[in-house]
């Protein structure tokens, strides 16, 4: 048995970046989508840029999202604000650790494995590396799926 790995590219597959319609190109280079009309290619364009670009403002925005205020909360006067950390340390605090531990993984530890995986995928494909692919595959779509 072959270890070859067969593409959809390879069989001339390629899907709809609009509505995942699966279109056979027939070796052609362009064409539209049958159900939404728009443009289908087989990869979009630019897109390791783009990733890198998604990548490096999602670290930018991962420190101020957890440390900038997301409550702010007032009684008789007196204004408090709140930011995830300090929940969470509110949470463990009054003895309420299983929210305390999903909160810190929703919001801190997710959010940093996701950033940490997509760049190492992102370096692996600008090294051009061939190891592993399976295992980068499977990371590569628990990362997705962590996303939604």
């Amino acid at each position: 048995m072959s270890n070859q790995i067969i593409r959809a590219k390879d069989l001339g597959l390629a899907g709809c970046h609009v509505c995942d319609q699966v279109i056979n190109l027939d070796n052609n280079i362009t064409a539209n989508c049958p159900r939404c009309n728009s443009k289908i290619h087989y990869r979009k364009y630019n897109s390791t840029n783009r990733a890198w670009a998604f990548l490096i403002s999602a670290f930018i925005m991962y420190i101020p999202a957890n440390t900038e205020a997301i409550m702010i909360t007032g009684a008789i006067g007196r204004e408090s604000t709140d930011t995830i950390i300090s929940g969470i340390f509110y949470f463990l605090a009054h003895g309420d650790w299983p929210l305390a531990l999903v909160i810190f993984s929703a919001s801190v530890l997710l959010p940093l494995l996701k950033i940490i995986s997509i760049g190492y995928l992102l370096i692996m494909v600008h090294r051009g590396s061939d190891l592993r692919k399976r295992e980068k595959t499977r990371l590569y779509v628990i990362a997705e799926v962590i996303g939604k």
